[in-house]
């Protein structure tokens, strides 16, 4: 189990913070779709090793994209969620291929920014985020970063991304992950956040998203995501039995929706505006 915890450590976290945000070469000029993932603030891009690795889901997809993770806590520059959004923007615009985005939390407020900027995007995928941050359920969480983020604080905030905990070694890796990333930057991520409010934009985004969404969470609430997946023009809601990371706590049922959207998104093509209970 240490060396396991070991592997997850040397692939998502990062030696240098600054060095620049990059896909790989044969990432960019693959002319096949692909799934870019991109974590909530402070969360590992481990939460979408399922995906990107396990060969049970894998095979599952079949035809379908690929995924690979990207870590916008990396590189340099300012950390607000607009300049973050620049910076994944210009990367995806470099892409031969077809791209759907998928984030988490913060992560999945980062893929809205990103579509509202880019034009060409072939999906979102977003699970437990919302268009603005009315109603959020930690609203002291910028205040705590600065002044109180000790290892306790950090295992709490662990703790309320999860209904259930996560087992390991995934647990013991993501407080490592939280541990390491510079406070800095998380701070300015969560309150630029809280400044932003996208709903009104919504409606320009005329693509295919699904909205995933735990319906346990804490953080982000149903009526949050019913909200934002019914402003935009093809929106479609999953409710999933798990709290604010269902790509970890129900990854068969997350799995088995995002693989019905990206067979609506590119053999039906689009998914039909609905909500469904997973």
């Amino acid at each position: 189990m240490g060396g396991m915890v070991t592997n997850l450590d040397a692939r998502h976290i990062p030696a240098d913070w600054t060095s620049p945000l990059v896909l790989s070469a044969p990432v960019l000029q693959d002319p096949a779709p692909l799934v870019v993932a991109l974590a909530g603030a402070g969360c590992s891009p481990a939460i979408y090793d399922v995906l990107v690795h396990d060969p049970t889901f894998a095979s599952a997809r079949g035809s379908m994209p690929r995924w690979v993770t990207l870590d916008w806590f990396k590189g340099e520059g300012a950390f607000d969620p607009a300049s973050i959004a620049d910076r994944i923007a210009a990367l995806i615009a470099q892409r031969a291929g077809p791209t759907i985005l998928a984030g988490h939390s913060l992560g999945a407020f980062l893929s809205l920014l990103v579509a509202l900027r880019l034009d060409g995007l072939a999906g979102l995928i977003l699970s437990n985020t919302g268009a603005r941050t009315v109603g959020h359920g930690d609203p002291d969480l910028p205040n705590r970063i600065l002044h109180q983020w000790s290892a306790p604080a950090q295992q709490a905030f662990l703790a309320g991304c999860f209904d259930q905990p996560p087992s390991e070694p995934l647990a013991t890796h993501l407080r490592h992950y939280l541990a390491a990333v510079p406070n800095d930057r998380l701070h300015a991520a969560v309150a630029g956040l809280r400044q932003m409010d996208l709903l009104e934009a919504l409606p320009r985004l005329n693509l295919p998203v699904l909205v995933a969404h735990g319906e346990r969470d804490r953080k982000r609430s149903v009526e949050t995501a019913r909200e934002m997946a019914q402003a935009l023009p093809q929106g479609r809601l999953v409710l999933l039995s798990a709290g604010h990371t269902p790509m970890v706590e129900c990854a068969r049922a997350y799995h088995g929706a995002v693989c019905e959207f990206l067979v609506d998104r590119f053999e039906r093509g689009g998914p039909s505006g609905s909500t469904v209970q997973a």
